[in-house]
């Protein structure tokens, strides 16, 4: 939490968690949290930003619920705290109600799952668009109803354009293409190629390339200012992947050392090839959550002793305010860029 609650105090205060949008792990975006606030009023981000944030078209444009991510994590080289790619599995993710407390089911930090129901009106219609599509795709002599090819009808559709706007010869010639007859084996390759156009489509849908926020034509999108933003609790951070944190802070410290050559001289690269540690079971983000956080029991004495790598107040409180002296230590814009970037990963500030 804060510094106010590392110190006992019973003010209103505020924790930062991160929410998996998309279902993308490269979308873990960092929110801002009062010690009141439910997991219901989470419902507030879904509502006001104008964005679908549901993994695709086949889901419900509002979560149905929430849940932890309660996998251990990686540990990195500094006592930072990644997510890793287990974070998210059925195994690890704990069903929360919505009248939980976020304070009191979560550490600082932690990443929240939305729950997304499927939607099967839309899944319904989706599917029978591709499939009556693929339909009338099917080759004239082996289909029930020749001569409906949709393609074919967009194709003349196009013609027509291309006639109207000037390009007369490249649309008839197009259009003397439809009206010649081709053999079997030739609808034959046709109808594979529309099968692969029909897979392309299905799968840029049902991954989320495709997934616009509404297919109502001149739907009005939610407006949305700053003093919004602050309301839901957006702070803009991104939590970092392992590839992204793992790419940065072996660069940074390259950068450090003076260059490549230099780190390898010093025994820099062998020591990154390297820079987190999965952690087990009981430790990391799986830590239980204390009840009462003004009187957790663990602190950074016990934690010296322990065999584990547990979550505390007093080391997320620790880790807060020497970030912040960091920052103000730091004069030179320049190299307080580069140095923020490198702290904001190996540091465990949420």
């Amino acid at each position: 939490m804060t510094k106010e609650i590392k110190e006992g105090s019973k003010s209103d205060q505020v924790m930062e968690i991160f929410i998996r949008m998309n279902e993308d792990d490269e979308k873990d975006y960092c929110f801002a949290v009062h010690e009141n606030d439910t997991f219901g009023d989470l419902d507030q981000i879904f509502k006001k930003l104008p964005l679908k944030l549901s993994p695709s078209i086949f889901y419900e444009r509002y979560p149905a619920g929430y849940s932890i991510n309660q996998a251990p994590g990686l540990l990195t080289l500094s006592g930072g705290l990644l997510f890793g790619d287990d974070a998210g599995k059925t195994k690890y993710t704990k069903i929360v109600s919505k009248d939980d407390k976020i304070a009191e089911t979560c550490w600082p930090g932690q990443l929240i799952m939305p729950v997304w129901r499927k939607d099967s009106t839309i899944e319904l219609t989706a599917y029978s668009a591709l499939f009556i599509w693929l339909y009338t795709d099917l080759p004239d002599f082996i289909s029930p109803t020749p001569g409906i090819c949709i393609s074919n009808q967009i194709i003349k559709l196009g013609c027509h354009l291309l006639k109207r706007f000037g390009a007369l010869a490249l649309g008839e010639a197009l259009e003397q293409d439809l009206l010649d007859e081709y053999s079997p084996v030739l609808q034959c390759v046709f109808f594979f190629l529309h099968i692969i156009k029909i897979f392309v489509i299905w799968l840029a849908l049902y991954t989320g390339l495709i997934n616009p926020i509404s297919f109502v034509p001149g739907a009005k999108l939610p407006k949305i200012d700053r003093d919004d933003l602050l309301n839901i609790g957006w702070t803009g951070a991104r939590k970092a992947t392992f590839v992204q944190f793992h790419t940065k802070y072996r660069n940074l410290q390259i950068a450090k050392c003076g260059g490549i050559l230099k780190a390898h001289s010093d025994g820099v690269l062998e020591k990154l090839r390297k820079t987190t540690l999965k952690l087990g079971e009981g430790e990391g983000w799986s830590t239980p959550v204390p009840k009462d956080p003004f009187n957790d029991p663990v602190n950074l004495k016990t934690l010296a002793k322990s065999k584990k790598f547990q979550l505390c107040y007093d080391l997320i409180a620790k880790q807060a305010i020497s970030f912040q002296k960091k920052i103000i230590e730091i004069e030179n814009e320049e190299k307080k860029n580069s140095e923020l970037q490198l702290k904001i990963l190996e540091d465990l500030v949420h």
